[in-house]
């Protein structure tokens, strides 16, 4: 299988699961973290990573290089995949079934992440076992044992009908009609209200006055104060003729 170069895809990462592990040394024990993490393009390529650091952002990193480095190319049937597949990978074990249009994603957390990761909008799973590695692994292995119905049928100089059904067939021929058929923008309706100029749009409020300097409490600074003038009252004595 040909290698798929990750910077010609728009890949995005979900952290399924970050634990904390140890390895037992001569010392004791030494303890880490292992993220788990599914890339994707949601567009039919999706990829799994593992990475372990002392600290959880250089382990979500690891795992994401990880995954960009292992990404497969799934095949689909519109929105949904050709046909079912059951597969297992060490204790866990999972299956793929087709589903109609409207369906949705009927699965579990571990699975879900690999099939939104995937671009896959309806389907119906079913997993068995336990530990979320293992059932990540068990997705991604049920994937990439898909193959396209039209390659299979030409190497194998059989129809599509025999090797996944009738029915199957004529949803499979329905998807690829209908996803070849180009969809036109609709175009933005525009107001019928004339536009108005600049001028009318907001009046003019005339010249900005420039206002003196605040502090931080919010009043005008002391030297900034209008000085207030002081008041000549009879307060002063009258002179004292001599």
């Amino acid at each position: 299988m040909a290698r798929i170069d990750p910077k010609q895809l728009n890949l995005t990462e979900t952290v399924v699961k970050v634990d904390r592990v140890s390895k037992v040394v001569k010392g004791g024990k030494r303890f880490s973290l292992r993220a788990i993490v599914v890339v994707g393009d949601h567009n039919g390529h999706v990829g799994m990573g593992i990475g372990k650091a002392q600290e959880t952002p250089d382990a979500i990193r690891k795992a994401t290089e990880d995954g960009r480095k292992h990404l497969i190319e799934v095949p689909m049937d519109g929105a949904t995949i050709p046909y079912a597949i059951r597969t297992h990978f060490s204790s866990s074990e999972v299956m793929l079934k087709p589903a109609a249009p409207g369906t949705g994603v009927i699965a579990g957390g571990a699975v879900r992440a690999v099939i939104e990761a995937a671009g896959i909008r309806d389907i119906l799973t079913k997993s068995f076992g336990n530990g979320t590695l293992n059932t990540v692994n068990a997705t991604i292995k049920a994937l990439s044992e898909l193959k396209n119905p039209e390659e299979e049928a030409a190497r194998r100089n059989r129809s599509v009908a025999d090797m996944i059904g009738k029915k199957a067939a004529a949803r499979y021929a329905a998807a690829r009609a209908l996803s070849q058929i180009p969809v036109a923008e609709p175009e933005r309706e525009r107001s019928e209200r004339p536009r108005r100029e600049r001028s009318e749009r907001r009046p003019n409020r005339g010249p900005r006055t420039e206002r003196p300097p605040r502090s931080q409490s919010g009043h005008a600074p002391f030297a900034a104060r209008a000085e207030e003038p002081k008041e000549t009252g009879s307060s002063e004595k009258p002179p004292v003729a001599e």
